[in-house]
């Protein structure tokens, strides 16, 4: 079996919430993997540990057991393994290990090779400390997730050379949203992609009661802002523990020998700065997919009138072209008057555009999107990835891992719709993903039955984009601008803030407004 190792480590004792966050997110996963997996939770802790929060019932020390057995070499099936492991649900187990030494300590390779047997994840509740042992846990895992408290003495002195060439994340633990030290402060110390679990007293409550997992089954249920928290965690887990091996270093400062009483300037070292190959994408409050249920749809011509509705509202938005070779539209000759442009970047109206201007996408594949949509900054607070009618296989999937929002573009055209069979088949299994995936008709006429489309397709419309008129689309194109800025009637633009509140898009601009009350708006400025 082909197992993944997730290892969850802390730099600091009792301040990283390690175990508890190993908790929480078995849990999670509990409910989210497909029907044939299974993950168990391994945890290397003499005190309290990740078991002691998951469940209250009495676990039996089944590590011992399987540890003898492997010496008669009787441990060879899954069913061998299974039988010593305590069954929290039906595809989550834990491993008792007593807290002995031998299991949580002296023989954690070996141990870690017996499960790999049964199970398809690992989850390993490591204990705080460096040194051989750390690197041999670090070696053998398909990822990490460093969990660190609020405290910036803790990233500064954190040595991160030693994730070299792994998959790494970042974890801010007990996070508390009323410190100064906030997520986007700690992304930008350092080079890895960085998330939050908030610890409110329901999570403290249930961690006091050792009744973690039940928290966590009856919160997911209600999609709170914990399921929420660790939803984005998962889907980073999961995005890097399936991307291929890839070369990953980091700064590695040297030091020069402060054992010499003189030092010349020139015999101080330079840092080594090694190119990092980026892995990670941008995690923006959204990310937000475009998607053609049919050949020109009209994704593009979503993606940039919602992109240019966000800026009106003074929400900082990009939009990225996905190039495919049979785009029939392409963002650079809609909008940049520039057509000696050779930039991937370029700003227009406020609005960030990411464009390939190459023509030649005719083998565009995995390895170039991941390219590509790595090079993006993390400046804007909304990601629109236009994606079109690319085909949603393994060279595009990867990207749902970090999509919140997909919106289906529908033609009503009735020989498009009989094209869609398929491509419906793929969107339904975006769903799976917890993907939030709302439906839009474009070109939309007022005798045009939308019911019947909507019992077609087996889908509820969201919003419909009236159709506009070619003289206003012929207009706005010649002036490299979009429809958004010439089209003036309210339907166009309730349609287009229809598909906004649905996607929840401007939800954290909202809650940020109503923190002032509107006697004292005088004093802001």
């Amino acid at each position: 079996m082909n197992s993944k190792i997730i290892l969850f480590w802390s730099p600091v004792k009792r301040q990283g919430g390690c175990s508890t966050n190993v908790a929480l997110y078995a849990s999670y996963l509990s409910h989210v993997m497909g029907e044939t997996e299974k993950a168990v939770v391994y945890s290397l802790n003499e005190n309290a540990d990740a078991a002691d929060y998951l469940t209250s019932n009495t676990i039996r020390n089944g590590g011992k057991d399987l540890l003898l057995l492997s010496e008669t070499n009787n441990v060879s099936f899954k069913e061998d393994v299974l039988a010593y492991t305590h069954k929290l649900s039906e595809n989550l187990d834990i491993l008792g290990t007593g807290k002995e030494r031998e299991i949580v300590s002296r023989r954690i390779m070996k141990m870690t090779e017996i499960l790999a047997i049964a199970y398809d994840y690992i989850l390993i509740d490591s204990v705080t400390g460096e040194g051989s042992d750390l690197n041999r846990l670090i070696g053998i895992s398909d990822l990490v997730v460093v969990c660190v408290p609020q405290d910036k003495f803790v990233y500064e002195m954190l040595d991160i050379s030693i994730f070299k060439n792994k998959k790494v994340i970042f974890l801010s633990s007990v996070h508390n949203e009323k410190n100064e030290l906030s997520v986007n402060k700690i992304q930008a110390m350092v080079p890895v992609q960085v998330y939050k679990i908030s610890r409110d007293d329901k999570v403290n409550q249930a961690v006091y009661e050792q009744e973690v997992y039940s928290y966590i089954a009856n919160e997911f249920k209600k999609k709170s802002t914990v399921i929420n928290e660790l939803r984005e965690l998962h889907n980073e887990i999961f995005r890097l523990i399936n991307l291929e091996q890839l070369n990953i270093t980091y700064e590695i400062k040297k030091s020069y020998d402060k054992k010499n009483d003189e030092v010349l300037p020139d015999s101080i070292p330079e840092p080594e700065i090694k190119v990092i190959k980026e892995y990670k994408f941008i995690k923006a409050k959204n990310n937000i997919a475009v998607i053609n249920l049919s050949q020109g749809a009209g994704s593009t011509f979503i993606s940039l009138n919602i992109a240019y509705m966000l800026k009106d509202k003074k929400v900082d938005s990009s939009v990225i072209e996905i190039p495919n070779k049979k785009m029939k539209a392409d963002i650079f000759n809609i909008v940049c008057d520039d057509y000696e442009f050779s930039e991937k970047k370029f700003i227009k109206n406020g609005v960030r555009f990411y464009v390939n201007n190459n023509k030649k996408t005719c083998n565009w594949d995995k390895e170039d999107s991941i390219d590509f949509i790595s090079s993006i900054s993390k400046e804007s607070n909304v990601n629109i990835y236009d994606i079109g009618s690319v085909t949603l296989d393994e060279n595009i999937n990867f990207l749902f891992n970090i999509i919140d929002v997909a919106i289906i573009v529908i033609d009503p055209i009735p020989y498009k719709l009989l094209q869609a069979e398929e491509r419906i088949k793929s969107v339904k299994e975006l769903e799976e993903k917890n993907v939030n995936v709302i439906y839009v008709l474009n070109k939309y006429i007022k005798d045009l039955n939308k019911r019947d489309i909507e019992k077609y397709l087996q889908v509820k419309l969201s919003s419909c984009i009236p159709f506009i008129s070619p003289e206003t689309l012929y207009a706005a194109y010649y002036s490299n601008q979009t429809a958004y800025q010439f089209e003036k009637s309210e339907a166009f633009h309730y349609s287009l803030s229809k598909i906004l509140d649905s996607a929840n898009i401007l939800e954290y601009e909202r809650k940020r407004e109503k923190r002032g009350l509107k006697i004292f708006k005088w004093r802001k400025k």
